[in-house]
């Protein structure tokens, strides 16, 4: 050891904790719009600044999304600027944490494969504290009901608020990046279709660790180049997926290899498919998870929701190569449940290929064309329900019903037998009556 600190350069990962939770747990849009922007600011541009700064002199790999690679030129600047990250994320975010680690420089591809190990090591044996709640002696926070009110401020009414420390500061940050035409999700729903239903869409990319690792796992320079590869393709795909759509949108978050936007009910469909044009990386692809509903649907329902779908559209992949684009997805109606458990899913051929989602929406948009019977249409949703041969019965029955030409459009799109595949029986028949709403023409 030398005057400067233990000889040798260190690698030093700092990664925020459970973001969606810190984000997501007030309901206003100014504040979620707050809270993002100061996680932002943390893992783009403040961290960046601390790091290769005085007097830690690192070397920056990649800074986005909440995560930070760096390597310092010896370990006192490596647990100097680790503590530094601890005091930085109490001072802006009062609640909000980052798990970090360091490790002696070898190897990138070993050092850094060594790095993530002990980074899940260090998260996964992390005590998670929470408030304890309500007391006759101090009053909850009015905004997300986790911590003690500490101030108070007006809101857009004109109305007091009893917030929490944390979030006043995601207040303060809000009001920094206020939309004046978006002031909050039901404005976010005017014009949408159905009336004052939104969609939160969740993109993530598919085995992002192993499609970095083939990339970038010799040199630090190729680890950092692919990173930010992907890092601005997201950004792009997210910006023109939001402009092709017309109308207004709101990006919730966006990281390094994932997003989380809420839209108008109907923008689903153009935003995918002007992200997926937009955001290209040569063997890059993306799961999506998309939840439909009232913009009063509190917004962790809807995120909890979408990383369910997620998880349902990446385990659907499966670890086949080449992975491919798909899309999972829900539309929750006032008369449903608010459970968070995920509807059950034997009648459904969900998750879908992008490019059959596409052909579906394709399906319903000729069917609206011509003139189909929404009658007819909102009947196939309960004919899926029903068991095999009384299906196949009532579907006959239904196609009987209708004229030749609306009968050949049916047809099309859902064979006479009704089901695809046995077993398990599959169907599109209920998922082309779920999104009938949520399709213009």
């Amino acid at each position: 050891m030398n005057a400067e600190g233990t000889d040798g350069e260190y690698l030093v990962i700092v990664d925020a904790d459970r973001i969606h939770d810190y984000v997501f747990s007030p309901q206003q849009l100014k504040l979620i719009r707050g809270g993002s922007a100061i996680l932002r600011d943390l893992s783009d541009e403040q961290l960046l600044e601390i790091a290769t700064g005085e007097p830690f002199h690192g070397e920056v790999v990649v800074a986005a999304g909440g995560k930070l690679i760096a390597i310092f030129p010896n370990l006192r600047a490596a647990e100097g600027f680790r503590n530094k990250t601890v005091e930085t994320f109490r001072r802006r975010t009062a609640t909000a944490t980052a798990t970090s680690v360091s490790i002696p420089m070898g190897v990138w591809k070993d050092t850094l494969e060594s790095a993530d190990t002990a980074l899940e090591r260090e998260k996964s044996g992390r005590k998670e504290r929470r408030f304890s709640g309500g007391s006759p002696y101090w009053k909850t926070c009015e905004c997300c009901g986790l911590h003690p009110a500490a101030h108070v401020y007006l809101d857009e009414d004109n109305k007091e608020r009893f917030p929490c420390e944390a979030c006043y500061l995601r207040h303060i940050e809000g009001k920094k990046n206020e939309n004046g035409e978006i002031r909050n999700f039901e404005t976010l729903a005017n014009g949408s279709s159905p009336e004052g239903y939104l969609a939160l869409v969740y993109l993530d990319g598919n085995r992002m660790g192993k499609f970095i690792s083939d990339r970038g796992s010799e040199t630090r320079e190729a680890y950092r180049d692919v990173s930010n590869r992907v890092r601005d393709a997201v950004k792009l795909g997210i910006e023109k997926g939001c402009e092709a759509t017309g109308r207004p949108s709101e990006i919730l978050l966006i990281g390094g290899d994932d997003a989380i936007v809420m839209l108008q009910a109907q923008s689903v469909f153009a935003f995918l498919n002007a992200f997926h044009a937009n955001c290209q990386v040569e063997g890059l692809t993306f799961s999506a998870g998309v939840v439909w509903a009232h913009h009063h649907f509190p917004i962790a329902q809807f995120v909890r929701r979408a990383e369910a779908l997620l998880g349902a559209a990446k385990r659907a992949n499966g670890t086949a190569e080449p992975q491919e684009n798909r899309v999972d997805f829900e539309i929750v109606t006032e008369s449903m449940s608010l459970a968070t458990k995920h509807q059950e899913k034997k009648w459904t051929k969900r998750p879908y290929l992008m490019e059959d989602l596409n052909a579906l929406v394709t399906g319903i948009q000729a069917w609206k064309v011509k003139g189909m019977p929404t009658n007819k249409v909102k009947a196939l949703y309960e004919i899926s329900r029903m068991g095999k041969d009384q299906a196949v019965l009532e579907y006959c029955f239904l196609l009987s019903r209708l004229t030749p030409e609306h009968r050949v459009l049916m047809l099309a799109q859902i064979p006479d037998t009704f089901w695809n595949g046995d077993p398990p029986q599959k169907t599109a028949a209920g998922d082309l009556a779920e999104l009938w709403d949520f399709v213009a023409e």
